[in-house]
């Protein structure tokens, strides 16, 4: 039997163990950290996850409530303006409180913005550190634009003001702009640091179909200049790229949901990425597409301060095409770019 140094509770919702989002490669990024350096990971989530691949692969025991409530009714109150979602508060405590009757942590790290003010309000700090790991631009940042309330992006930033936490974020960037720790997310797929030999085609997208990602403006890059696109996307995202995609009459491959090696076969053999992304507490997805190939962004993005100036490429709506076309054209082999 493994003895382990410590052991760290990692409080994140079931609906974001997912491959295809960023809370959920963080998630797994972490777990592998922290199992290389002897510390176990309990991922203590508000319902029981879904069990597929992606769960199977993380290198954490996963607790959840045994009896959770429905957020039906919370949905249907709030479609058109999301908030604090209370009964995934009360099943986050009640998964704390199963995971307390079997184990000690040295830690809580708070990563779905709900579970801050559930773990922050228990009584546990004088016993465990709780750590708020900011995830989200409105934790930081007051003028941005989600899905949420106004009122509820101004309580998860108070949340963070709470004595007995201590706040963590991804960028010094992002450091700066609230009193926090600068905790760096470990690389996704180490894979990705090594060099990749083969051939190259393809204009690279990673993200979900919605508004902040801006894949109309992708889908526009592709029309401009008739380059194959490669999607990295989910199952949703999948049926609109293909639907558009179709009528562009252009190339295109469509990744669904995937991990591992093959998620790293499908980056490493694109030949340029173009990231038009407007929001994003850091972009996860941009820092893996700059290590293997030129990385497009739109100019102007706050976003952008969390990386090296350096190590990517901007644009503006109307210079984009010629932009990425000459990145396309001057990189076609890999070792150029390393």
């Amino acid at each position: 039997m493994r003895t382990y140094d410590k052991r760290i509770g990692f409080l994140v919702s079931y609906q974001t163990l997912i491959p295809h989002g960023g809370i959920g490669q963080f998630t797994k990024s972490f777990c592998e950290l922290m199992d290389e350096h002897n510390i176990k990971v309990d991922i203590i989530t508000d319902k029981e996850p879904q069990d597929n691949e992606f769960v199977k692969s993380l290198k954490a025991n996963i607790i959840a409530t045994t009896e959770s409530l429905a957020y039906t009714t919370h949905s249907n109150i709030f479609m058109y303006g999301d908030t604090f979602c209370y009964e995934r508060m009360v099943n986050f405590r009640n998964s704390i409180i199963k995971a307390l009757e079997s184990n000690l942590y040295d830690a809580l790290i708070c990563n779905t913005y709900e579970s801050v003010q559930v773990a922050s309000t228990m009584g546990l700090e004088d016993c465990i550190q709780i750590i708020a790991y900011t995830h989200l631009e409105s934790q930081s940042f007051k003028d941005t634009k989600n899905p949420f309330l106004h009122s509820t992006n101004e309580m998860m930033r108070k949340q963070l003001d709470m004595s007995g936490i201590i706040v963590g974020t991804q960028s010094k960037f992002n450091q700066l702009q609230i009193s926090s720790y600068h905790l760096p997310i470990p690389i996704t797929e180490r894979d990705l640091l090594t060099e990749y030999t083969g051939e190259r085609e393809g204009v690279l997208f990673v993200g979900r179909w919605e508004e902040g990602k801006n894949p109309e403006l992708y889908l526009k890059l592709i029309e401009e200049t008739k380059l194959p696109a490669r999607v990295m996307t989910n199952t949703n995202g999948a049926k609109k790229f293909e639907a558009r995609l179709k009528e562009l009459g252009v190339d295109y491959k469509i990744a669904v949901s995937i991990i591992g090696q093959e998620k790293v076969d499908f980056i490493t053999s694109c030949r340029v990425a173009f990231n038009p992304s407007t929001v994003e507490s850091y972009g996860i997805a941009f820092l893996e597409q700059q290590i293997q190939m030129p990385t497009v962004a739109l100019d102007g993005m706050r976003w952008l301060n969390n990386f090296n100036k350096g190590h990517y490429f901007t644009c503006n709506k109307k210079n984009m095409a010629e932009v990425v076309t000459t990145l396309y054209n001057e990189y076609d082999d890999p070792k150029k770019y390393y």
